[in-house]
This record gives C-alpha cells, structure tokens and sequence, in this order.
C-alpha cells in the first residue's frame, strides 16, 4: 500500500507559463500553467503525488522522471495546472493542483515529443461526479501541449480508459494504447 501524504503545503523551484481555459461550472475560467525545474524538484514531486488525489500516479511519474528512457532524451518537463488561488509558485498547495502532466523531448525526429504521464485531479475527471466543480481540466492540458509545441508531432502510451479521451482530442490511434497527433 502506498503511503498518503497529509501535507497541503509543498514548497516548489516552479515558474508560471501560460493561462489555460476550463470550465468552472459551465463558465470559462482560466487557470495557470507551472513548470516544475527538474531534478531540483524530484524529492518535492514524489510527495506532491503520494497525496490522496494523486497517489494512483506518484509511483509511476517519480519512477518515469528519474529512470533513462529507452530512446534518446534532450530533456524532460513535469507541468501543473493550478487554481487561481495561487499567486505564489514556489510554494503550491495541493488542494489547489487540477493535474499534471509529464513529457520527454527527443532526438526522433518523427515524433519528437512524447506525452510520459498525464492525469488530473480525480474530482474533476469525465464522469467521476454528476455536477464537477471544474472540467475540461484534460482539454485544457492537452492544448497547452500543443501550443508549447505547436510545430511538433506528439505520442503517448495511453491508459486503456483514456483512448476515447485521446480520440476526441485528435489524435491517432496508432495501436490499442498508442495514440499520436502530427501537426
């Protein structure tokens, strides 16, 4: 059993990016994007996700981030989508984080950007509660990606109730789990 972090308060070296639409409730609203700096922050990520909303995730992302990858790596990003309530980057409260993302930049030039992990905050997935205080938490996700690299041709391994997900935001189903988008 993995073990639940209580700690709200996680002091982390990030740096704001960009605002990205959701929806509160069916009005847009307009989160923000942060980049954790890697590895200074690879202690302070695994304890952000061994918290209950994102302990399915932790082992997995702190394991992707530190392993080699089996292709060849330029470099490695882990990203955040906060609430408004934060003003402060360097130090996020949990409660205020609606999903992560990982992705590695690569020397393969037919895709060169690879979508490593990818989930939001259980609250807010499709279908987890009738009436979500946010949604559209993986769109907005997904779009930022896509505007950080808006010329590139991005992968991922999906999980197997994701595909439709990954389907309905463009991308290709290549295999059962590997989708890819080509600009």
């Amino acid at each position: 059993m993995l073990p639940v972090n209580s700690v709200s308060n996680i002091s982390f070296t990030s740096r704001y990016v960009d605002k990205v639409k959701v929806l509160k409730g069916q009005e847009p609203y307009f989160a923000n994007l942060v980049h954790f700096d890697l590895p200074e922050d690879m202690t302070k990520i695994k304890e952000l996700c061994y918290t209950k909303d994102f302990i399915s995730f932790g082992r997995q992302l702190y394991s992707d981030l530190n392993r080699a990858p089996e292709y060849p790596v330029i470099k490695k990003y882990c990203f955040a989508l906060v609430n408004n309530n934060e003003k402060d980057f360097s130090n996020i409260n949990i409660e205020n984080v609606m999903g992560i993302y990982t992705l590695h930049e690569s020397y393969v030039k037919e895709v060169p950007i690879k979508i490593t992990y990818f989930i939001t905050k259980y609250d807010y997935q499709y279908g987890t509660k009738p009436n979500r205080e946010y949604s559209e938490i993986g769109r907005g996700m997904y779009n930022s990606i896509k505007k950080q690299f808006p010329n590139k041709s991005l992968s991922g391994l999906s999980a197997v109730g994701a595909v439709s997900f990954w389907e309905k935001m463009g991308l290709e189903k290549i295999t059962d789990r590997i989708l890819i988008h080509r600009p």
